[in-house]
């Protein structure tokens, strides 16, 4: 029974980690496999640190070799068991998310997953922000363990650059260990490639971002810094897009539809996008919506696949190319319009998928990016203007009434 009767509108921890700055570090089109890979690589990494441990889990999360009854564990579960567990109420978000919040003397963790996201942060400040939503629910469900609880978890320890780097080491192991263990099914190249990219690129992402946070780092440290963190987040996106393909193509894409500002992640996007253009020589041109028009799509995938599209153009278009993007209204439609002056290189277009002949760079093909704008029930149009020397990309998407 819910305190006084009442249900509170609780955040589930995925928005709770979302909500910074700082912000955990996220791992899109994560399934049950990278879950569990996530799970095996934190057990075997608390086996090496043989000291006091207060764990705090939920939903699909088992420490090899720590039983239910052990009193070091917090279990916040919709059904009872041994130890120390908090009931939650069936409209609770927090019951469909599988999570795990680890505080140590030398570091402190949280992970959550709710597919396709998973998301963790080795950073005090995101695991605090974790703390209290899960105090949170004791105050409504166990108050009388509020004071244990606040003091096996009074400290957060910042983890050093050698734990970060063990942790890593781990993830890695479990993926190549999955890989192994396919029990005779072929899995797709690109699909392992995807998950055991990824995962070193976050964790660089994260170590870097954590130097960033220190004062001593100036001038030129900082801004090679800045660069490994822009190019692990182009990297992680771009293998994230690659992933989402190869849901669609294997018919397990999960939409998550809402209202998306176009305006804004545009302009979110944009110095993004020119600086790639930059450094080809080439010149890229934004001209926003004339009015707020918001779309209904899957942020995420939309995110994606507009990255993607930029990205293939600035890999493919010759030295001095012009793109220009436009957003406007067309009746019940967005209509984006990318402008290409230059003549890009060709493809073949069966393959969903193009390698860079000189980065090694793996990117989507259009008809790949197509059948994902349908999935979000709008449409991707190419244009070739009849002197070979320019072609128009066209993207609609329904309006949100």
């Amino acid at each position: 029974m819910d305190t006084l009767g009442i249900t509170p509108n609780l955040r589930s921890l995925q928005q709770t980690l979302a909500a910074g700055p700082p912000f955990a570090e996220q791992l899109q089109s994560a399934g049950q496999r990278t879950w569990a890979m996530a799970v095996a690589a934190v057990a075997q990494f608390l086996q090496e640190q043989p000291q006091q441990l207060r764990i705090l889990t939920g939903g699909r999360f088992a420490v090899s070799g720590m039983s239910a009854a052990d009193p070091r564990i917090w279990h916040f579960q919709k059904t009872g068991q041994q130890g120390t567990t908090i009931p939650l109420s069936t409209t609770d978000p927090l019951a469909d998310e599988s999570f795990a919040l680890i505080v140590a003397p030398r570091f402190c963790l949280v992970l959550c997953h709710r597919s396709p996201l998973l998301q963790f942060s080795f950073d005090p400040a995101v695991v605090q922000r974790a703390r209290e939503a899960l105090r949170r629910r004791l105050t409504l469900r166990r108050p009388d363990l509020l004071g244990r609880f606040d003091r096996e978890l009074a400290n957060l320890a910042q983890a050093d650059s050698a734990l970060l780097s063990q942790f890593s080491r781990h993830l890695l192991s479990m993926g190549s260990q999955a890989q192994e263990a396919a029990d005779g099914v072929e899995l797709d190249f690109l699909e392992l490639l995807a998950h055991e990219v990824r995962t070193p690129l976050t964790t660089i992402r994260t170590l870097t971002r954590l130097l960033l946070k220190r004062p001593e780092f100036l001038g030129v440290t900082r801004h090679h810094l800045e660069m490994i963190d822009r190019e692990c987040t182009l990297q992680v996106e771009r293998f994230e897009l690659l992933a989402l393909a190869m849901d669609h193509e294997q018919g397990e894409l999960a939409l998550h539809p809402q209202a998306v500002a176009v305006d804004q992640l545009l302009i979110n996007y944009l110095e993004r996008w020119r600086e790639q253009a930059d450094l080809r020589g080439l010149a890229l041109d934004l001209d926003p919506p004339q009015e707020l028009l918001t779309v209904r799509a899957d942020q995420m995938l939309l995110e994606r696949v507009l990255g993607g599209l930029v990205d293939r153009l600035t890999r493919s278009l010759p030295f001095g190319s012009h793109i220009q993007v436009k957003a406007e209204r067309a009746g019940l439609w967005l209509r984006l319009q990318i402008e290409i002056t230059g003549t890009s290189h060709s493809e073949d277009a069966n393959n969903p998928f193009r390698v860079d002949s000189q980065s090694g760079a793996v990117t989507l093909r259009l008809p790949a990016a197509q059948g994902l704008v349908a999935a979000m029930g709008g449409k991707l149009t190419l244009r070739l203007r009849p002197d070979q020397e320019g072609s128009t990309l066209t993207l609609y998407l329904p309006i949100s009434s």
